[in-house]
């Protein structure tokens, strides 16, 4: 990749390893790489919300993923900044809700989401802990994290 200007580039975690190139996404990476601002803007533009920024790129790097995609550099939506009065806040993953890389890759293999967590019941979160080993008690808590999310 040289010296090409980079930017770092989320991947909503999953059951699945993403792998683009060289680039690989997946729980061991953190679900988060640093790319080509081509590679980033073409990720961005993907149909479907698993992309987002990790953080906020340079100036520099962010000029250059306005100009990839074709927008104003104030319209890139980077986590933490304000727009409108309003933080900008990307959905949680399910790393961050349950507090641990490897036990969300665990509960990834076995279907579990973010917005899957939040919708669970007594019932489910009985389920879900006999499923994955994890108490009842513990579970119950990501269910609030999910839903505050």
């Amino acid at each position: 990749m040289g010296n090409e200007m980079m930017v770092k580039i989320r991947h909503a975690p999953g059951p699945v390893v993403r792998v683009i190139g060289d680039v690989e996404w997946s729980a061991e990476a953190g679900w988060e790489q640093d790319v080509p601002v081509e590679l980033a803007a073409d990720l961005l533009a993907y149909p479907h919300p698993d992309w987002s920024l990790a953080g906020k790129p340079t100036a520099a790097a962010r000029k250059a993923l306005a100009d990839a995609l074709g927008v104003a550099p104030e319209n890139i939506l980077v986590p933490g900044e304000e727009v409108g009065g309003h933080a900008v806040r990307f959905a949680p993953t399910l790393a961050e809700v349950v507090g641990d890389r490897a036990r969300a890759a665990e509960l990834s293999e076995m279907g579990v989401t973010v917005k899957g967590l939040a919708a669970l019941g007594e019932q489910g979160i009985h389920d879900l802990a006999f499923r994955s080993g994890a108490t009842a008690k513990e579970i119950a808590g990501w269910v609030e994290q999910a839903k505050a999310a």
